[in-house]
């Protein structure tokens, strides 16, 4: 055995040693346990978080070797039509899989529960944007709406949906990346790698994990449209693309049609193109109107959370130097020595649709109230795209990939270990639903038929049925309990915001205006996790205090009756 090759299997080890430990038990609580926080929490947290990122990357070197060893190889057995498309269609149904495995352990209240009562809203026929404050982009709630309206309201067609989108932009992911040429097997990982370090991480129907999913295929869209104007079917996918892109989320969308709408723009066939751009819009308002959602409330929603598209790297003050931004410099770091090698050799619309892949992924970062990894896609794949049109056609320059294979085996390890431990539910909720022990079986009730949660989540939806089976006046439920109005088909209150947070589900401006439509509504119980109002206005408190009296008697809510 050569040196190279100890090294191979000295690295690959380590990524077996990375994944029995992360796969078996936290790895915060194992680091933790090395390293005792004798130097001040700070220095602890971000010691630990270099730590995990160092044994990550000398995992992802570990597999990138090997993996390139074996290119040639599989690139012959991908050439096969057969071979390749059994491929791509075993990934997709595999990555959709993997979502419903994930998205039925554990459930986050606070995040979920808008996400399942903006779907119920949607579906009894509640206007957004004008029967219900709503600040989220249609392509949120109206695909979930539709679901619930069509199968009924569970959390096992949510995912479903989830797991079909990703199993869909997996397979055009693939399809697109080979038409532009990259070798096969390296589409694949690609694709896999994309997939996996956002949408199977967070494993639920999200509007940041679908405005990566949108980015990624207008991008491809774009790749492929830079390449070949004047294609029909090209232009079509670029419209389409648009058009679904501009119904996720405004802060990534923005920075996409700065910077990369005006490449595609880039043509001789430039009018052609425009023309698709004013398509792709109508193609979108026809397509909300006969959603019955109404275009210029969408864009005045945009309008008055405005200041929500202001950066916070800085929020939690230790966030700017944890290990997601290392991530991030390592990614800057590629695409910068990539585009400069692209650039001077002349692929300078690739240099700029990729760049702006990686501003754009880079500034929902620093905007998003959220795990970073669901904004890192984008450039993910954007640095990948670079990395080898740099290498590409060059004798003896395939070396010089190792880099971005050994980032995309990292964050597809990181995915499948961060989604299994559900760190985006543990990441929006510790203890208040998501514990490290699950209940035997699955909750009592027919929403959550499949879901594996904690024994607190368990107790919470028993106390909510002997409660609201003698109950049938009006009924509010408090914050990271919505998800109650579809679970027991209660209607949805109208003229509040969907969850509780002022300046981001509603206007800060408008708070006084949002405690007087509560008063008015007149509920005439009130059910609140125990001792728990999170964010919610001191207005609306004060008058729960004075309108209301507690009722004392159930460990796991606290509920409220009208005077």
């Amino acid at each position: 055995m050569t040196r190279f090759d100890r090294w191979v299997t000295v690295l690959s080890l380590l990524v077996a040693a990375e994944f029995v430990v992360c796969w078996r038990y936290d790895w915060t609580e194992v680091l933790d346990a090395l390293l005792p926080s004798v130097y001040g929490p700070l220095s602890t947290i971000l010691l630990r978080q270099y730590l995990a990122l160092f044994a990550a990357l000398a995992a992802g070197v570990g597999l990138a070797l090997p993996t390139l060893a074996a290119a040639d190889a599989l690139q012959r057995l991908l050439a096969r039509p057969l071979t390749w498309r059994s491929a791509v269609v075993v990934v997709s149904v595999g990555l959709g899989t993997l979502c419903v495995t994930f998205g039925n352990r554990h459930f986050g209240g606070y995040d979920l529960s808008v996400l399942v009562d903006v779907a119920w809203r949607y579906a009894r026929g509640q206007r957004p944007y004008s029967d219900f404050i709503c600040t989220l982009p249609p392509a949120f709630f109206v695909p979930p709406g539709l679901v619930f309206r069509v199968f009924g309201p569970s959390w096992d067609s949510l995912l479903a949906l989830h797991a079909l989108l990703t199993a869909a932009v997996t397979a055009v992911t693939c399809v697109l990346l080979d038409r532009l040429g990259v070798p096969r097997w390296l589409a694949l990982l690609l694709s896999v790698a994309t997939q996996v370090i956002s949408p199977a991480l967070t494993a639920h129907w999200w509007h940041s994990v679908q405005a990566q999913q949108a980015g990624l295929v207008y991008v491809l869209a774009t790749l492929l449209l830079a390449r070949a104007p004047h294609r029909p079917g090209r232009l079509a996918l670029y419209a389409a693309s648009l058009a679904a892109l501009l119904a996720t989320k405004v802060n990534l969308v923005a920075v996409l049609l700065l910077v990369v709408a005006p490449v595609a723009l880039w043509t001789p066939s430039w009018r052609r193109v425009l023309l698709v751009h004013a398509a792709a819009i109508t193609l979108l308002a026809s397509a909300l109107v006969a959603a019955g959602v109404s275009p210029v409330g969408m864009l005045a929603a945009y309008r008055a959370i405005a200041g929500r598209s202001l950066p916070r790297f800085g929020f939690p003050p230790e966030s700017l130097l944890g290990w997601h931004y290392a991530f991030v410099a390592l990614a800057t770091a590629l695409a910068s020595w990539s585009a400069v090698v692209c650039w001077r050799r002349g692929e300078h619309r690739t240099v700029l649709i990729c760049l702006g892949g990686v501003a754009s992924a880079l500034y929902a970062m620093a905007t998003n109230w959220d795990t970073r990894f669901n904004d890192y896609p984008l450039a993910l794949f954007s640095v990948t795209f670079l990395a080898w049109t740099a290498t590409n056609g060059e004798e003896g320059q395939r070396r010089r990939l190792i880099p971005s294979i050994a980032l995309l085996w990292v964050c597809i390890t990181v995915g499948l270990v961060l989604g299994h431990a559900r760190h985006r539910n543990r990441h929006v909720g510790y203890a208040t639903f998501f514990e490290w022990n699950y209940q035997a079986g699955t909750i009592d009730h027919p929403f959550f038929a499949h879901l594996r949660a904690g024994p607190r989540l368990h107790r919470v939806v028993r106390s909510a049925d002997r409660l609201l089976a003698a109950e049938q006046g009006t009924v509010f439920f408090g914050p990271r309990l919505e998800f109650m109005y579809a679970m027991f088909e209660r209607p949805s209150p109208r003229g509040l915001p969907i969850w509780w947070h002022a300046g981001t589900s509603f206007p800060l401006a408008d708070t006084a205006l949002v405690a007087d439509r509560w008063s008015r509504a007149r509920f005439d119980l009130l059910v609140f996790l125990r001792d728990d109002d999170s964010r919610m206005p001191a207005e609306v408190i004060d008058r729960i205090r004075r309108d209301h009296v507690r009722d004392q008697g159930d460990p796991e809510l606290t509920v409220w009756r009208r005077r």
